[in-house]
C-alpha cells in the first residue's frame, strides 16, 4: 500500500509520537544548559487545521498536506508531495524561546531523517526547515511562536 496519502500521514504522526520525546531528551542532555524542551501531549495533534481541542494545549503540533504537484510520466503520473509539521508554543514571555524552538525543529528534522522508512513512501524524503513565525490567536489575546519542517517526497 505504498504511496497512500492516508498511510503516509498516519506514519508522520506515528514518527512524531514515537520518537519526539526521546529526541528532545537527548538534545537537552547534549546541550546541558537546563533549558527545558516542552513535550507534546498525546492529544495535542491537529491534522490540517487548528481545531478547538488542539489549541487548548501548549505546545501542540499541526501537520498536513501543503501541496501536491502532479508530474506526467509515460504511462501514468507521479506526484510531488509536500507535508508540513509545525510545532506551536505559547509565547507567555518565556525565557529562551528561540533556543527552544530551534532545538525542537532540530529534533523534528532528525526524527524524520532517521525514520523515513516508517512513512510508506517507498523512497527517501527531503526535510526542509522553515523560519519561526509569531502570531496571535484570533479568539484571544494569546500570542504564539511556531517553527517546523516541510517533508517532501515523490510518489510514483
Amino acid at each position: 500500500m505504498a504511496n497512500d496519502f492516508e498511510n503516509i500521514l498516519s506514519g508522520i504522526k506515528s514518527v512524531i509520537t514515537t520518537n519526539l520525546a526521546t529526541k528532545l531528551t537527548a538534545i537537552e542532555t547534549e546541550k546541558g544548559d537546563s533549558i527545558a524542551l516542552p513535550d507534546v501531549d498525546a492529544s495535542a495533534y491537529a491534522f490540517q487545521t487548528m481545531d478547538s481541542e488542539a489549541i487548548n494545549y501548549d505546545p501542540f503540533i499541526i501537520y498536513g498536506v501543503e501541496s501536491v504537484e502532479t508530474i506526467p510520466l509515460y504511462g501514468g503520473t507521479a506526484e510531488k508531495l509536500s507535508i508540513s509539521v509545525v510545532y506551536v508554543l505559547a509565547d507567555g514571555n518565556r525565557q529562551n524561546i528561540s533556543e527552544i524552538l530551534f532545538r525542537v525543529q532540530r529534533a523534528l528534522k532528525e526524527i524524520f531523517e532517521e525514520n523515513f522508512t516508517n512513512l510508506d513512501v517507498g523512497n527517501k524524503i527531503t526535510v526542509k526547515r522553515f523560519e519561526p513565525v509569531s502570531f496571535q490567536s484570533l479568539d484571544s489575546s494569546a500570542r504564539y511562536k511556531a517553527i517546523g519542517i516541510i517533508l517532501e517526497t515523490n510518489l510514483a
